[in-house]
C-alpha cells in the first residue's frame, strides 16, 4: 500500500518554498504536511536552500506539521478518529555540519470526524524548530525526517514519515564561542557596598577559553541583581555574551538600648534611656524608647523596635534600670544668743524630699535644753516607700556670766643674777561681788630678756573664766673670748687647728666655734672666734694666726686592655696623687711607644708640681693590643622547589680597620638545598694578623613546595542507567614531577538525570602542595512516548470509561535512540489518584477496554499497563506511569 504526504518549507529570511515528497503508488493513506512558513502550500518542491549563512551564526526555521486525510479509513492506513499522534523530527544527514532539530515530541489530536472527513482535510498543526549552526566554510547539505506515530483505525500502531532535503553555503569561518556567567546559588547578604560575586568565561570548541570581566546592575540593594559578560571576538573566535542573576538578601539589624544602671526617684516618669539601630551599609538611626514601671522606685523597663527597611530585617532591643529611693532632708531651727535663765529653749524641725514630701521629725536634746552650756538637738525621720530616712543635728549655747583678772608688776628692769625674780601679783573680779587673789605664772623669770607674766581664773557654773597678761625686763651680763692654734702641713682640706672658749658671770664657760681665712692652701692662715652672746650675756670676739707648709706628690699610670682598631691606641690615664687637690689644669705628659699594631705598647708620665705640691715622674708601664673580632654573616632568601640543587645565600666578613669581604654562595657550606623543606648555610672564616676567626653560625632558608594542578576529563553526556555513573578521570601535574593519576574523585548528582559534577583532589607530595579540579557531564533522561490509543492525551481532555472496566495504557520508552523492552529495566511505578472533575473539558470516550491481569508487560512493540478502574461513576482520576529515571506520562479519566 502506498501513502503520500506533503512538507511545507522552513521560514527563513533568504528563501520561502513548499516541498511535497510523494512515494509511488496510490494516495490511499493519511500523510504528513509540513509548512515551514505557516502558509498554505502553493508549489511542490523536494529541497530548500538556506542561502549563504555567516559562519558560526544560528538560523532557525519553524515548521508547522499537520496530518492530511487521504484514502480508505478502514484499511488501517488512516489514523484513528479522536486519537493522538506524536510528531517528532530528526536529522537524517548533515548533523556534523550543524543541522539539528528540537528533541521533544508533540501531540496532534485527530478530529473525532476523521473517519468521514474529505481527502485533503488537515488537522491542527504543531510547530517544530529546525536549527542550522554551521562552523565549516563552504557548501553544506542535510535532510530532516518528520514522523507522526499513532494508532490506526483498528487500534494498531501507525507511523508516517516525510523527508526534506536542505542545502546552504557557509561564509568564511571563525569558531563560535559561548560566554558563561556563574553566580552563587544561595543569596548574598546586603553589605551596603556593590556586590560582585560572579565570574565569567568564554569558551570554544577547540579547547580555547578566557576569563571575562563581569558588569553588574542592581547589585547594591537587596533584591535580584544581574551579572553580564561579553566576549568581543578575535581573529579565531566569534563574539558572544551571557548573563545570570543572583539574589541579595536583607542584612540583619541590631537594636541597642542604653540606660544608666540607676536613677533616683523624682515623683515624675523617668526617661533616661537612648536607643539606636545599626546594620550593614552604614545603618545607624536613633529610635524612640518606650517605658514601663518608670515612675515609682523599683525596676523600670525600656524597649525600642526597628521595623526594618528595603535592605535590613526588623529587630528589637530592651534594657532595665533601677529607680532608687530619693533622699530626704531634715531641717532644724534652734534659738541663738541665749543666756542661762533656768527655762527650756527648744528647736523646731521639718522634713522635705522629691515628689513634694512634707513631714515632721522626732526631736531629742543632749544634755537638755535648760542648763547653761552647749546643747545638741537631733531630728530623726524613718523614710517611706519612695524616700530614704534622714536625720539632722543642731547645736546652740546657753552662755555663762563673765569675769576679769588684773596683774601688777615692777616698772624698772631687773639685772640677770642666775636666780628666779618674782616681781608681779594678780586678782579676779566679776558680777555678784567676785574678788579673789589669783596665782601668777611666769615664762622663764630667771634668764635675761622680757619675761611674760599671766594669771588665769577657771570660772564656775555661772561665770566664764578669764585671763590677764603682763611683762617685765631682765638685763644681760658681759662675756670674754680666748683662742689657741698649732702650725700644720697642706692636706688639700681646710685646716682647723685652733680652739676657743668664752667665760662670764653666772657660771658662763663654753667652747666657741672658730672661723678661718686662707686655711686650705700652703701659707699663713687666720682664725677668728665670735661669741654672739646669749639671753643672759653680751657678745665678744677673739683672733689668732698659724702656718700651712707644701705637701709631696706622686704620678700613677693606669692602662686598659684594648683591641686592634687600625689607629694609634692611647688607652692609658695618669693620676697625680698627693695631699689635697691636684691642679688639673697642668696634666701629666704621657709618652707612648708601639701603640698601633697588635702586641705590647708602653707609656710614661711626668708632672711638674703646683703651688701646694712638689713635682714627680711615673714608672714605665706596658699594655696589650689584642686582635679585633670579625663578624661573619650569611644572608639567604626563601625559594620554591624547582627540582634542582639551589644556593640562595651569600656571606660577608666585616671588622675593625675597614675589613669588608664578600663570600659567594659557592664558597659557603650549604645543606638540604634540593627538596622542599628547610635548608642550611654557614660561613667559617680563619681570621688574619689583626682579626680573630669568625663563624656566622647556622642560617636556615625555606624551600617551599611547588604548586600543582589537577585536570579532570569527563564525557559530554552519558545515558541514565539507575546506578551511580563514574565516567571521569583526573591527572595531577607540577614542576619537577611526572604526571600522577588522581584516584580521589568525588561525584555529586550522578545517579539521576541532569547535570552531574565531579571533584578530584590530590593531596600533594613532599615537594608539591595539593590541588583540586572539577568537571561535569550530562546524564540523559529517558524519553517516554504515549499513552497511545485507546487513551487520548492532552491537558484539556477527559477520557470517559465505564467504572469497573479495564483500560490498556500503552506507551514506549527510549534510552536515546534505543527502545527499552523489559519491565525490569524500565522499573516503572503506576499510580491512579482521584482528582476533582474540571468543567469545560473535552470528553473523549475510551473506545477499547480489555480484560486480564494488571501487571505491566511489553508486547507488540510497546509497554501495556492494564488499569482496573474503580466502580465509582462520576469520579475523575489522574493515571501516571513513572520510569526509574523519574520520567512520567499521565492521562485523566472520568468514570461513567
Amino acid at each position: 500500500m502506498s501513502r503520500s504526504f506533503g512538507l511545507r518549507p522552513f521560514a527563513a529570511t533568504v528563501l520561502s518554498a513548499t516541498v511535497v515528497v510523494a512515494s509511488a503508488g496510490l494516495a490511499t493513506a493519511d500523510g504528513i504536511v509540513v509548512d515551514g512558513d505557516a502558509l498554505t502550500p502553493t508549489t511542490s518542491e523536494s529541497s530548500i536552500s538556506f542561502g549563504t549563512v555567516p559562519c558560526g551564526t544560528t538560523v532557525t526555521r519553524t515548521a508547522s506539521v499537520a496530518i492530511a486525510r487521504s484514502g480508505n479509513y478502514t484499511n488501517n492506513n488512516s489514523y484513528k478518529a479522536g486519537s493522538t499522534a506524536q510528531v517528532t523530527a530528526a536529522v537524517a544527514s548533515g548533523s556534523a555540519s550543524g543541522l539539528s532539530t528540537s528533541d521533544s515530541a508533540q501531540a496532534i489530536t485527530i478530529p473525532s470526524t476523521w473517519s468521514t472527513a474529505s481527502n485533503g482535510t488537515e488537522t491542527a498543526a504543531v510547530d517544530v524548530t529546525v536549527t542550522l549552526t554551521s562552523s565549516t566554510a563552504g557548501a553544506g547539505t542535510g535532510s530532516v525526517t518528520f514522523s507522526a506515530k499513532g494508532v490506526n483505525s483498528s487500534g494498531g500502531s501507525l507511523t508516517k514519515e516525510a523527508t526534506l532535503n536542505a542545502s546552504w553555503t557557509t561564509g568564511p569561518c571563525s569558531l563560535p564561542t559561548t560566554t558563561t556567567v556563574s553566580c552563587p546559588d544561595s543569596p548574598t547578604t546586603f553589605t551596603g557596598a556593590a556586590l560582585e560575586p560572579c565570574t565569567a568565561m568564554a569558551t570554544a570548541g577547540d579547547g580555547w577559553s578566557t576569563s571575562l570581566p563581569v558588569t553588574y546592575s542592581g547589585n547594591l540593594n537587596a533584591g535580584t541583581a544581574t551579572a553580564t559578560a561579553r566576549w568581543t571576538g578575535d581573529a579565531k573566535h566569534l563574539a558572544s555574551s551571557g548573563s545570570a542573576t543572583f539574589q541579595i538578601a536583607k542584612a540583619p539589624s541590631t537594636v541597642s538600648v542604653s540606660c544608666p544602671s540607676s536613677v533616683t526617684y523624682t515623683g515624675s516618669a523617668q526617661t533616661p534611656c537612648t536607643a539606636g539601630v545599626t546594620g550593614a551599609g552604614d545603618l545607624a538611626q536613633d529610635l524612640e524608647v518606650a517605658y514601663a514601671d518608670n515612675t515609682t522606685a523599683g525596676t523600670a523597663t525600656a524597649t525600642a523596635a526597628y521595623a526594618g527597611d528595603a535592605n535590613h530585617t526588623a529587630s528589637t532591643g530592651s534594657a532595665t534600670f533601677a529607680i532608687g529611693k530619693a533622699s530626704s532632708s531634715v531641717s532644724l531651727t534652734c534659738p541663738t544668743d541665749v543666756t542661762f535663765d533656768g527655762e527650756a529653749h527648744p528647736c523646731t524641725g521639718t522634713v522635705s524630699g522629691a515628689g513634694g514630701l512634707t513631714a515632721k521629725p522626732s526631736l531629742t536634746y543632749s544634755p537638755d535644753d535648760v542648763s547653761a552650756g552647749t546643747v545638741t538637738a537631733t531630728g530623726t525621720w524613718g523614710g517611706d516607700a519612695n524616700h530614704d530616712g534622714s536625720s539632722a543635728t543642731g547645736t546652740y549655747t546657753i552662755g555663762k556670766a563673765g569675769s576679769q583678772v588684773t596683774i601688777t608688776c615692777a616698772d624698772a628692769p631687773q639685772v640677770y643674777t642666775g636666780a628666779a625674780l618674782d616681781a608681779c601679783s594678780a586678782r579676779v573680779t566679776g558680777p555678784g561681788g567676785l574678788d579673789e587673789v589669783v596665782p601668777v605664772a611666769y615664762d622663764d623669770n630667771v634668764n635675761a630678756g622680757t619675761v611674760a607674766v599671766s594669771a588665769a581664773y577657771e570660772g564656775d557654773s555661772n561665770h566664764e573664766g578669764s585671763t590677764a597678761t603682763a611683762s617685765f625686763v631682765i638685763a644681760k651680763a658681759p662675756s670674754t673670748v680666748a683662742i689657741s692654734c698649732d702650725d700644720v702641713t697642706y692636706t688639700g682640706s681646710a685646716q682647723n687647728p685652733c680652739a676657743a672658749k668664752v667665760t662670764g658671770v653666772g657660771n658662763l664657760s663654753e667652747d666657741v666655734a672658730v672661723t678661718y681665712a686662707d686655711n686650705t692652701n700652703a701659707g699663713t692662715a687666720t682664725a677668728t672666734a665670735v661669741y654672739a652672746g646669749d639671753r643672759n650675756h653680751e657678745g665678744s670676739t677673739g683672733v689668732a694666726t698659724f702656718a700651712i707648709a707644701r705637701a709631696t706628690s706622686s704620678v700613677t699610670i693606669t692602662c686598659d686592655a684594648v683591641t686592634y682598631t687600625g689607629s694609634a691606641q692611647k688607652p692609658c690615664t695618669a693620676i697625680v696623687s698627693g695631699a689635697g687637690v691636684v691642679d688639673e689644669s697642668v696634666n701629666p705628659e704621657l709618652t707612648y711607644a708601639n701603640n698601633v699594631n697588635a702586641g705590647t705598647g708602653s707609656v710614661q708620665a711626668v708632672w711638674a708640681g703646683d703651688a701646694n705640691h712638689t713635682g714627680s715622674t711615673s714608672e714605665l708601664v706596658t699594655f696589650a693590643i689584642a686582635k679585633a673580632p670579625a663578624t661573619a654573616k650569611v644572608t639567604c632568601q626563601d625559594i620554591v622547589f624547582n627540582g634542582t640543587e639551589q644556593r640562595p645565600c651569600t656571606g660577608t666578613v666585616t671588622g675593625a680597620g675597614g675589613l669588608e669581604l664578600t663570600i659567594p654562595g659557592s664558597q659557603l657550606s650549604i645543606t638540604n638545598n634540593t627538596n622542599a623543606g628547610t635548608g642550611g648555610a654557614r660561613l667559617l672564616w680563619d681570621g688574619d694578623a689583626n682579626h680573630l676567626a669568625a663563624d656566622s653560625g647556622d642560617v636556615t632558608f625555606t624551600i617551599a613546595k611547588a604548586p600543582s594542578s589537577v585536570t579532570v576529563t569527563c564525557p559530554t553526556a552519558v545515558d541514565f542507567t539507575g546506578s551511580a555513573l563514574t565516567p571521569c578521570t583526573a591527572t595531577a601535574t607540577g614542576v619537577g614531577m611526572d604526571p600522577v593519576t588522581v584516584t580521589d574523585l568525588t561525584y555529586a548528582n550522578n545517579t539521576k538525570a541532569g547535570t552531574a559534577t565531579v571533584t578530584a583532589t590530590w593531596a600533594g607530595d613532599a615537594n608539591h602542595v595539593g590541588s583540586t579540579g572539577t568537571g561535569s557531564f550530562t546524564i540523559n533522561p529517558w524519553n517516554l512516548k504515549g499513552f497511545y490509543q485507546p487513551v487520548d492525551m492532552g491537558a484539556g481532555v477527559l477520557n470517559t470509561v465505564k467504572g469497573g472496566s479495564t483500560v490498556p495504557l500503552k506507551f514506549e520508552a527510549f534510552v536515546g535512540a534505543t527502545e527499552i523492552t523489559t519491565t525490569s529495566q524500565l522499573g516503572a511505578t503506576f499510580t491512579a489518584a482521584k482528582i476533582t472533575c474540571a468543567t469545560g473539558l473535552a470528553e473523549d470516550a475510551v473506545e477499547v477496554v480489555t480484560t486480564g491481569g494488571t501487571s505491566l508487560r511489553y508486547a507488540d512493540g510497546q509497554f501495556i499497563q492494564n488499569w482496573q478502574t474503580p466502580k465509582a461513576a462520576g469520579s475523575c482520576y489522574k493515571v501516571t506511569v513513572t520510569a526509574a529515571d523519574g520520567s512520567a506520562i499521565s492521562a485523566s479519566f472520568k468514570l461513567k
